[in-house]
């Protein structure tokens, strides 16, 4: 009898100790899941960190791409506003005949220059001139035109008379800029000799 309720009591002692092992078990399990659920405080300060350095980086970079293709763009319109207007002065100047220096005024920061000619057997009087920062084209008889465009000023149109011993001719400098950065002022030169005069000499 004593052997049989030692066993029993050795088998009560056995569950026991497993019955303790399972309940230990789910608290262990549940330690882990509450570790696994998210971030700790310190994680998502550095995460968020790191986000806005990333997002000031790419910032940057669009804010430079705009800077340089807005100032590739006012370059563009510059170039392009000289060349039309540069070229235009040229084509009328050569068409001429000569430059009426009564009329004429060589200043050497805004000119306004009177050419002399013919057009369709017509007598013409071409006036260049800036007003307003606008360089401008009159023709008598005919209408007042303007050679530049809306956003870009002239700063400077200086007009030299050349002249030669059988022809004469006009020397033109103008600087323009863009309204929207008047500090990136360009030059441009160009010369040309009047037909008519070398025609007539």
């Amino acid at each position: 009898m004593n052997k049989m309720k030692e066993k029993i009591l050795e088998k009560l002692s056995a569950h026991l100790q497993k019955g303790r092992g399972l309940a230990r078990t789910p608290a262990k399990a549940g330690v882990s899941l509450q570790r696994g659920r998210g971030f700790s405080l310190i994680e998502t300060l550095v995460y968020a960190f790191v986000l806005g350095v990333v997002i000031m980086v790419v910032m940057a970079f669009i804010l430079s791409m705009l800077t340089t293709i807005r100032n590739f763009q006012i370059a563009r319109n510059i170039n392009q506003a000289a060349l039309v207007s540069v070229e235009r002065i040229i084509q009328e100047a050569r068409l001429s005949d000569s430059i009426d220096t009564d009329l004429s005024v060589f200043s050497d920061d805004l000119s306004d220059a009177y050419l002399l000619g013919t057009e369709e057997e017509v007598s013409v009087t071409k006036r260049f001139f800036v007003e307003d920062g606008e360089l401008k084209l009159s023709k008598t008889p005919g209408n007042t035109i303007s050679l530049t465009p809306v956003n870009i000023t002239v700063e400077k149109f200086l007009v030299e008379n050349l002249v030669a011993p059988n022809s004469s001719g006009l020397k033109v400098e103008i600087e323009l800029y863009d309204e929207r950065k008047p500090a990136n002022i360009k030059s441009f030169y160009n010369s040309v000799i009047l037909r008519g005069s070398y025609a007539s000499e």
